[in-house]
Parts: structure tokens; C-alpha cells; sequence
């Protein structure tokens, strides 16, 4: 099944993309009545949406093949958390979101890579301003143990009961009460891969109330 998404994911994302090509020039014409104007940019943003999943299930393989190693590096945590808050922080306040930021003041290096990191924490962000009814708290936090460091992401929102934290973070998998919201069931999954592909350990857990993310990462 794994397989078989891997190879959809790839014939159709380029099909999906010239079709976007096509509807593009149309939504820039004026001579168009209002409903099939509407309908063109109903169309345009699935295609988005298909090509972002298609996106994320690639990025998965990917990860899960080993690819990439050569970008593993000496970074700076204690930078990348920072250029991640100042990313999220105008959408946390356009969705009425509250998004504070702790982290030491020297810098935390690690090894490992940097975009994937970035995209992990991002992916973590997203869903903490996606499912918590504004206004919600949600704090990324980083600190350095003996042993290694760990960044947090926590959010004042419904939580994930005990019994779906393992199930969330499979391949499309949505809890019940998220299935009128926007997304793929994919973010988690490809957090998950992120952190197996630097050897750390994810840790999902109740933050009384919301959700609590622990990514455990080893020392450079």
C-alpha cells in the first residue's frame, strides 16, 4: 500500500500541475460569468491541495529511503527555532492564536538537517493553529539535556485522547473530529519520519489541557 501511494503520488502530481497551468490563464479573464469564475478557483485550490498531499507523500519516501543524508550538518537549534517563530508568528496572530517562544539564549548545535527540522517544527505549528479554536497558547520550546535536546510544541486546544496518539501519526489517519478540517492526515507522519531519519524519538502527550509534541534529539 506504501508502494502503491509512492507511485501514485509521482504519476500524478505532474499531470495535476499542467492542468493548474491551464486554469491559471483562464482566472485572469474578464469576459467570464461569476459562477464558472468561482468554479476555476474551487478547481485551483484542490489541485493545490492534491499537489501539496502528493508533495508530503514524496517527501515521506524520501526521507524513509535515506535520501538526503548528505545535507546532515553542525546547526544551530536555539537560530532555527527563532526563524521558525518569526515565520508562524503573523499567522498565529491573523488566526487569533497566541505563539510565544522559549528557548536558551547560546546557541544549541546538533547534527543533523536543517530543512527537515524546519519542516517538522513547521508541520507541528500548523497543527496546533489548525485545530485549536482561537484563542489558543501554543509555545515552541527548546532545551539541552546531558544526554541530547528536545523541542517541544504544545497547544491549549482538545488534546489527543491516549488511545489515537499512536494511531495518529500513520499514514493518513484522522481523528474523527478533524475530518471537516483542511489537511491530508499526512503532517504527523512525515514528523514522525523527520525524527526517525536523526535517530531521536517523537512523544506525543497531554499538555492539561491541549496537546504536548516532545521530539528527543542526540547530542552532535
Amino acid at each position: 500500500l506504501r508502494q502503491v501511494s509512492n507511485d501514485v503520488a509521482h504519476d500524478l502530481r505532474t499531470p495535476l500541475t499542467r492542468l493548474k497551468t491551464r486554469i491559471e490563464p483562464l482566472l485572469l479573464r474578464e469576459d467570464l460569468p461569476d459562477d464558472a469564475q468561482a468554479a476555476l478557483k474551487e478547481a485551483d485550490l484542490e489541485i493545490d491541495r492534491i499537489v501539496k498531499t502528493f508533495n508530503a507523500v514524496l517527501r515521506i519516501a524520501q526521507i524513509e529511503g535515506g535520501n538526503g543524508r548528505s545535507n546532515m550538518a553542525d546547526l544551530d537549534l536555539t537560530a532555527l527555532c527563532q526563524t521558525v517563530h518569526d515565520l508562524m508568528l503573523p499567522v498565529a496572530e491573523e488566526m487569533g492564536h497566541s505563539f510565544t517562544l522559549t528557548c536558551p539564549e547560546q546557541p544549541v548545535t546538533i547534527t543533523g538537517d536543517r530543512e527537515m527540522l524546519a519542516q517538522a517544527m513547521v508541520n507541528l505549528v500548523e497543527n496546533a493553529f489548525r485545530h485549536c479554536p482561537d484563542p489558543a497558547l501554543v509555545t515552541l520550546a527548546l532545551k539541552a539535556t546531558e544526554t541530547g535536546t528536545i523541542l517541544t510544541v504544545t497547544d491549549t486546544g482538545p488534546g489527543i485522547p491516549a488511545a489515537e496518539r499512536d494511531n495518529i501519526l500513520r499514514r493518513y489517519y484522522r481523528l474523527e473530529k478533524s475530518r471537516n478540517t483542511e489537511g491530508s492526515g499526512l503532517g504527523l507522519s512525515l514528523v514522525a519520519a523527520i525524527v526517525r531519519r536523526h535517530n531521536g524519538q517523537l512523544a506525543l502527550g497531554d499538555n492539561g489541557p491541549g496537546l504536548r509534541v516532545d521530539i528527543t534529539l542526540p547530542k552532535a
